[in-house]
């Protein structure tokens, strides 16, 4: 069910996507990638490299779901009006095509909502996965220039605990790394 923040009259700042990194990224899940050496699997042809994701669910949340998603392409800047949180599991995304996406988290805010002020944008390069830790504010995944497919995986309950959705008063608008927010009144 989807709450709403208070309206306000002011325009969100602009936000400036960054790089990702699993250090900048902590606060709010994971990054899945390749951590040390791994081990050899099928017949020598392989390495597998486990514990890369930091997947957890409570106990209410007995239903694993794996789905695919195809997320239409997106140019800079990006919008949304929107951010949603799983508050029961954690959520991992796994890219299969594309050339990146933008993921932009924020934390708990006062009012229940997401901090949209301390909200982070990274881009997540092509054949980088990430994991929202259960409960992390984050708005939906945007594919960089041309679509995208990720396979996702949580554990759902079948209720409304499954997906919060909470609307922002106005749009918040993200600018590619290299750009720089235009100062208001400019």
């Amino acid at each position: 069910m989807p709450l709403s923040a208070k309206a306000e009259s002011a325009a969100l700042p602009p936000l400036l996507a960054e790089p990702l990194t699993a250090a900048a990224f902590a606060p709010f899940g994971s990054v899945v990638e390749e951590i040390g050496p791994g081990r050899a699997v099928n017949e020598g042809r392989g390495l597998r490299h486990d514990g890369v994701a930091g997947l957890v669910h409570d106990t209410g949340a007995v239903a694993p779901v794996l789905a695919v998603y195809a997320i239409s392409a997106s140019v800079w800047p990006v919008e949304t009006g929107e951010f949603e949180r799983h508050v029961r599991s954690a959520q991992l995304f796994v890219p299969m095509a594309g050339d990146g996406l933008l993921a932009v988290v924020a934390p708990d805010g006062a009012d229940g909502g997401p901090d949209v002020a301390r909200a982070r944008a990274f881009v997540v390069p092509a054949g980088t996965g990430i994991v929202y830790a259960p409960g992390t504010w984050h708005m939906p995944l945007v594919a960089l220039e041309v679509p995208a497919r990720c396979a996702m995986l949580m554990w759902e309950t079948g209720t409304e605990q499954d997906c919060e959705v909470w609307r922002l008063p106005a749009p918040l608008r993200v600018l590619p790394p290299h750009d720089a927010p235009v100062p208001p009144g400019d």
